[in-house]
């Protein structure tokens, strides 16, 4: 829709009608002047994939998806790689009951300090490749649904991140995994619950 438009800076689509819209792929993708999205109420309970959704708003520092709807969301990978700009990503409100694929969710943001996926369901979920994957400033990530019962790739999940003080993992159980990839995924966890 937007993809590649450096022109924009901020964006409201309070008013638009999604509500037979069944992909947001790359839909601010590129975008790398916009600084504020606000999708309001915008109804997203047909969307099936977000996959690159703000990949690459290097600028983006302010985002309205509190009323998103994700229950028929299978896919979101790389939904905010390389936002350089967040500092905070409370996707705790995501009910994601079909998501399969969430690869490079948060891959290089750079300044992302504060990540909650509390409210995750990720038991159909098979590949949480890097995720984080060097967005290296993270302190606090809360993971403390995630269910691991599919998972068979989890390399570099949180390659790179190496200052986080919290990490809340507490339902993830790893001997569940099979085949389990950890290439580079050592982190210390001082304070983990």
């Amino acid at each position: 829709m937007f993809n590649g438009s450096s022109n924009i800076i901020e964006a409201d689509l309070s008013e638009f009608d999604g509500s037979k819209v069944t992909t947001m792929v790359s839909m601010f993708r590129y975008c790398d002047n916009i600084k504020k999205v606000n999708f309001g109420e915008m109804d997203t309970s047909s969307v099936e994939d977000m996959s690159f959704l703000f990949d690459h708003c290097e600028k983006l520092e302010s985002l309205n998806i509190s009323h998103f709807d994700t229950s028929n969301v299978v896919r979101m990978n790389y939904m905010f790689s390389a936002c350089d700009s967040l500092v905070t990503m409370d996707l705790s409100h995501f009910k994601t009951p079909k998501l399969e694929e969430i690869h490079d969710l948060l891959s290089y943001c750079h300044k992302l300090l504060y990540v909650n996926l509390s409210s995750f369901d990720t038991s159909k979920v098979k590949v949480m490749q890097g995720i984080f994957y060097c967005s290296d400033h993270i302190k606090y990530i809360d993971m403390s649904n995630f269910d691991g019962s599919s998972v068979t790739n989890l390399q570099y999940l949180f390659g790179y991140v190496n200052v986080a003080e919290y990490i809340n993992l507490r339902k993830f159980k790893i001997e569940e995994v099979n085949n389990v990839i950890l290439k580079d995924t050592t982190i210390n966890l001082p304070n983990s619950a």
